[in-house]
Formats: C-alpha cells, structure tokens, sequence
C-alpha cells in the first residue's frame, strides 16, 4: 500500500497521475481565479515530474 498524507494524496512519484486525478475532481468546486491558479500549479507540477 502507498503511504497517504494527512489530506489523502498518495506520497510517491509514481503515482502522480493519481494525486492529479483527485486534483481534478476538486477543482470544479474551486472559483474561477482558483481553477486558473490551479492550472498554474499543475504546468509547474508536470514538468518537475516530467510528465506529458
């Protein structure tokens, strides 16, 4: 089992794409101004984990 920090996201690069799909299920609660700061975010987040 992966380790999960306090807010559930699982702790691993790997599993990236999991953390990023618990993100995305969030983010259409989030504002409008928080959804765009939050797209900031991942562009920042795929490239330091080098992901497409």
């Amino acid at each position: 089992p992966n380790a999960i920090d306090s807010q559930g996201y699982v702790k691993s690069q790997r599993d990236f794409s999991e953390n990023l799909a618990i993100l995305m299920k969030e983010k259409n609660s989030l504002s409008e101004q928080g959804q765009a700061a939050l797209e900031r975010l991942l562009k920042k987040l795929k490239m330091l984990y080098n992901v497409a």
